[in-house]
């Protein structure tokens, strides 16, 4: 299941070229800041999913090019990020740890825009890259949960993009900028991904490969990912959880325009502003 959000706060399904309108079956669809409508339905899965089926019979169906596309998640209670969870990233950038010992920084969620925004940088004068990384989408809360146990709590994957400011600063503060959490295009379950450790990874600049790695590569594979992280803190559903990026991080300029793909899940292409 291909599941967008679109237009004005509506909720939709992909399929085969279309976007069928299920928004139904999302009480509260469309209400006022804080939206939220989203999330509950998503811990509350069991009972959105026969209203789900029941829109979707019926829901009007709209041309995917006819449709803008929306972050397909907002307003999570948190975004957890991996760092240094590929090696070749770890030795790129010249550090001695992973996320098996760095543990894990934090995102404020206002960062996240969907995947027809632009990515706007606050900084001319210092060095900003684009990382791309599978995200996990949780869909039950997970507290102190096993490895073996983990995946289960997974309502989505989808893709996102990781904007650091390079400088002293701690991570939350760097990657915490208005549009530095890009997301979509849309949520993919976990029955139509499969594996989530066996999928490539890409994200070009301006047409030009500049990352290219494989999810097999991760230090802490997803499942490990969210027994470190729920030993700490609870995961809610909505929450988004970051994989970590693979190695050939490089600088980009207003102007540009970023590509980033992942196998099963798609892609988008945004360009790169500068703030204003």
């Amino acid at each position: 299941m291909r599941i967008v959000r679109f237009d004005e706060g509506r909720v939709g399904l992909l399929e085969g070229g279309e976007v069928c309108d299920v928004s139904e079956a999302f009480p509260g669809h469309g209400e006022s800041w804080p939206e939220v409508h989203f999330i509950r339905a998503i811990g509350r899965w069991e009972e959105t999913l026969p209203r789900l089926e029941s829109a979707r019979s019926s829901g009007a169906r709209k041309p995917l090019e006819d449709c803008r596309l929306l972050p397909p998640v907002l307003n999570p209670s948190k975004i957890v990020a991996a760092p240094v969870n590929y090696i070749a990233h770890r030795e790129e950038m010249l550090v001695d740890y992973t996320v098996e010992n760095a543990g894990f920084f934090l995102k404020s969620p206002t960062s996240i825009v969907g995947p027809e925004d632009a990515i706007r940088l606050p900084f001319s004068d210092r060095r900003q890259d684009p990382e791309v990384e599978l995200a996990a989408i949780i869909g039950r809360k997970a507290y102190k949960v096993r490895a073996e146990d983990a995946l289960a709590h997974v309502f989505a994957y989808t893709i996102a993009i990781d904007v650091t400011v390079r400088g002293k600063e701690d991570r939350p503060y760097r990657k915490s900028f208005d549009t530095f959490t890009p997301i979509g295009p849309c949520l993919l379950t976990p029955d139509e991904l499969g594996d989530p450790q066996n999928l490539q990874l890409r994200l070009s600049v301006n047409g030009e490969l500049r990352q290219d790695a494989h999810t097999s590569d991760m230090v802490c594979g997803v499942a490990e990912l969210i027994e470190r992280a729920s030993w700490a803190f609870p995961l809610l559903p909505g929450d988004v959880l970051m994989t970590g990026t693979p190695e050939g991080v490089s600088r980009i300029y207003p102007g540009d325009r970023i590509e980033v793909e992942i196998d099963k899940i798609g892609g988008f292409s945004m360009p790169v502003e500068e703030a204003g």
